[in-house]
């Protein structure tokens, strides 16, 4: 499999993890009254934005390819609409992906190929549907939660667990009791044989909220692959942001398999 073809994974399964805005209801536990607080608490510490420039260090590991290395990154984001990433190695970029609202462009310079998919390919991998805002939120570490009902337990840390499931997956969100922002998400659904993580850390006060500077996405089944974010700097509605993706003559267009 190829780097693109992770990359493209890695999406997927962050647009898995991440849920769908609707209204949920809870059952066991705390009462409605103490966990719909909890819930709107956390949905009033999402980051609000109208656009935004990450720079940082990723860390992909695929042991099945003898894969580990770090790149650097810089990723722009218009809210809703648009999202590019530049992955460059010792200076030089080896990797561009654009992220629009119906489609996932990556450009792989390193031996000249191309790939292009929908989110219909979250279906394939996931069983659940995907669009931009997931992928968006999760990388942000905003909350969405995917089930319509779940089960939720205040622990004994303080920390709030929400329970549920959808499709034949089974979801369970950690918030922090302290600042309610997501602290990991943990999926799995046997059938499909598919298990994934995701666990943020190091908060710091971004636009009135906390943002995680750090997040792991670990897959563990059907095959082990991580993807490790440090972000170095965040700028808040940057001036002329330049989302340029083109693909260059003699590139050729690879499968996504």
């Amino acid at each position: 499999m190829r780097i693109g073809n992770f990359l493209f994974i890695g999406l997927i399964t962050l647009a898995w993890l991440s849920g769908c805005k609707t209204t949920k209801s809870v059952a066991g536990g705390k009462s409605d009254r103490v966990v719909k607080s909890a819930l709107e608490a956390a949905k009033a510490e999402n980051l609000v934005f109208e656009s935004l420039m990450i720079s940082g260090k990723a860390e992909i590991d695929v042991p099945a390819q003898n894969l580990n290395m770090v790149v650097s990154y810089r990723a722009q984001i218009l809210r809703d609409s648009l999202m590019l990433v530049r992955f460059t190695k010792f200076g030089f970029e080896a990797l561009r992906m654009l992220v629009t609202q119906d489609s996932i462009y990556v450009l792989n310079k390193t031996n000249n190929t191309y790939q292009v998919s929908g989110y219909g390919l979250a279906a394939k991998f996931t069983g659940l549907d995907a669009n931009f805002s997931l992928i968006q939120d999760l990388l942000l570490g905003n909350l969405h939660l995917i089930p319509e009902q779940f089960n939720t337990l205040h622990l004994p840390n303080k920390d709030w667990e929400f329970k549920g499931e959808k499709a034949g997956t089974n979801f369970t969100y950690v918030l922090s009791g302290e600042d309610f922002k997501p602290v990991s998400i943990i999926t799995d659904n046997t059938t499909r044989q598919q298990h994934s993580s995701i666990s943020y850390e190091d908060f710091k006060e971004v636009s009135n909220t906390q943002m995680p500077q750090k997040s792991r996405l670990e897959v563990t089944a059907p095959q082990l692959f991580t993807l490790g974010l440090e972000h170095t700097k965040v700028e808040l509605n940057p001036q002329n942001l330049t989302f340029s993706f083109e693909i260059p003559d003699g590139y050729q267009r690879t499968k996504v398999e």
